[in-house]
């Protein structure tokens, strides 16, 4: 699997593509998603810059990560735990509104999935969970970092076929 770092210029991409949402300081749980994804087929969009600590590029970043989240076939949120991590909040609200408005419009599109993972005491933990159930019902839920490569891995799987044609 490819890995596109923000604030990587892309113009081509291999489906399935996923997006890493969540906090980019702290633990770099993305470099282990991508490690564990990288024999599988499709891109990953990664929105932790090689120096995310710094944040003189924020308007870069930030384009980097709005157009590439709606690139994405499948979201991946990531809330760890003693974090609030509220700009994913914010992100997290903004694509369950979307992919509702989207799906309400009806159509034969294929259209983006999303899969949230919480760590066990995540502080926003019931906010998130009951906001999604209002808004996409349909939206699993997960509770380790392993369980949400799992996901992905199976959201690929069920992609591939799809890609390839």
């Amino acid at each position: 699997m490819r890995t596109i770092l923000s604030p990587e210029p892309y113009s081509e991409f291999e489906r399935p593509a996923i997006y890493l949402a969540g906090g980019v300081s702290g633990r770099n749980w993305q470099a282990e998603v991508t490690a564990a994804l990288s024999s599988v087929p499709g891109t990953v969009f990664n929105p932790r810059a090689p120096n995310s600590e710094t944040r003189v590029w924020a308007r870069e970043q930030i384009e980097w990560e709005f157009a590439s989240i709606r690139r994405a076939d499948l979201i991946t949120f990531w809330f760890s735990d003693g974090e609030i991590n509220p700009i994913t909040l914010f992100e997290l609200g903004a694509q369950l509104q979307r992919l509702a408005l989207l799906r309400g419009g009806g159509g034969n599109r294929l259209l983006p999935r999303i899969v949230i993972g919480m760590a066990p005491g995540y502080l926003k933990g019931d906010d998130v969970k009951i906001q999604t159930e209002l808004l996409l019902p349909e939206t699993p839920f997960v509770s380790t970092l392993d369980a949400l490569i799992e996901e992905t891995r199976a959201f690929i799987e069920t992609m591939a076929p799809l890609a390839a044609g």
